[in-house]
């Protein structure tokens, strides 16, 4: 199975991680409020009788659809003009109570408020695509500049240390331990520049749309396994609980990408968390779900940051280490093209919890189910695995 990666749109939006499945939802909300915009139409034309003639009353439902297309679009729109000149037929247009015009007159009137209802209703979702496209626009420039200028700012701290501790090694009189210093410096700072440009070449892939989720069956605990032995350099001085019960089935994911999800929120969790305190990985199944848990003991997140941090360029304040806050983006971008959900909780002993969903395979998740129960040969206690 192999699906094309896309980006989701919009960013930064707090419609967050679940594939756009809201958009029926979305439309249906948008009729109902032209069917309310056209009942307050009707309402104040009724209450108007005596004071208001026909042709004053006719002008509020052109006025209603221009507020329903502009907030809702063009179906919507059109609805509310299709059902307002009806009702105003019915309702106002001699004879009264039926849908029957009664003169030409009335037939032209009826058929140019129609025309002149119509046209207002496709300008208006014309001129609210326009503003649409222009906000997005902007915010992309905007986005773009803030990267060149994070990026430009962040990029000049290791190469300045590369080129200073450089041209520091070229002195032949340097002790030994001032040379391995020099060296590791510059070790250092070349690690913490590539990985500055692969998670900016990694979003480019993403946002490109080369990049191919190729889902298959897969375990796990063998792929949390890799992303371990991925940092082993990081976590030194680090315990790492992991806590994945033998019932936990098989999910379809792409090992590669999961892995780089993995690999990402355990960095950021070193990044936060002080020296020594130790981070959890915990799996669960739960609903034809696997859902896999990155706990830490740090400081967590302020309140009402938690979906923030999954926003481009966005970075914690207590963030010194020049990072230009796309690990937490990518996460998003991989697990969504999954058909997953990610998001951040605040744990109330203190720590953040970063969780994100994949789907389980239905035979598995039943087998799973049974092992839990005890039904099925193998049942043993949870995998604890202690990490120093």
């Amino acid at each position: 199975m192999s699906r094309r990666l896309k980006w989701p749109f919009p960013r930064g939006s707090r419609e967050n991680s679940f594939p756009a499945t809201d958009v029926p939802e979305r439309s249906a909300y948008g009729y109902a409020a032209a069917l309310a915009v056209v009942s307050i139409c009707t309402a104040v034309s009724l209450a108007g009788e005596g004071v208001l003639d026909v042709a004053d009353r006719v002008l509020l439902f052109p006025l209603g659809v221009l507020l329903v297309s502009a907030r809702f679009g063009i179906g919507p729109g059109i609805f509310a003009a299709v059902t307002g000149i009806v009702v105003f037929d019915y309702l106002f247009v001699p004879p009264t109570l039926t849908l029957a015009v009664g003169s030409k007159k009335s037939a032209v009137t009826l058929g140019i408020t129609w025309t002149v209802t119509m046209i207002i209703g496709v300008l208006t979702d014309r001129l609210r695509r326009q503003a649409e496209r222009a906000r997005r626009h902007a915010e992309l420039e905007r986005l773009r500049n803030a990267l060149l200028s994070s990026m430009s700012h962040d990029l000049r701290g290791p190469l300045t240390a590369i080129v200073g501790a450089s041209a520091a090694l070229h002195d032949d009189h340097l002790e030994p331990i001032e040379r391995r210093a020099l060296s590791r410096m510059v070790f250092e700072e070349a690690q913490r520049l590539s990985g500055l440009v692969g998670n900016l070449l990694e979003l480019t892939r993403l946002e490109s749309g080369t990049v191919r989720v190729k889902g298959s069956l897969q375990a796990i605990d063998e792929v949390i396994g890799s992303a371990l032995h991925r940092l082993d350099a990081k976590l030194v001085g680090r315990t790492v609980r992991t806590d994945v019960p033998e019932e936990i089935p098989l999910a379809t994911f792409d090992p590669v990408l999961v892995e780089q999800v993995l690999v990402n929120l355990m960095d950021n969790a070193l990044r936060y968390t002080p020296q020594g305190s130790p981070i959890d990985v915990v799996v669960r199944a739960r609903d034809r779900r696997i859902v896999v848990e990155i706990a830490d003991r740090g400081p967590g997140v302020p309140r009402g940051d938690e979906e923030k941090v999954f926003e481009r360029l966005h970075r914690g304040e207590r963030r010194s280490d020049g990072g230009v806050g796309l690990g937490l983006t990518i996460c998003r971008a991989i697990v969504t093209a999954h058909e997953g959900r990610i998001w951040l909780e605040n744990r109330s002993e203190g720590g953040a919890s970063v969780k994100f969903t994949l789907p389980a395979d239905d035979r598995a998740h039943a087998e799973a189910n049974a092992l839990a129960r005890g039904e099925l040969a193998g049942e043993g206690p949870l995998s604890e695995i202690t990490r120093p």
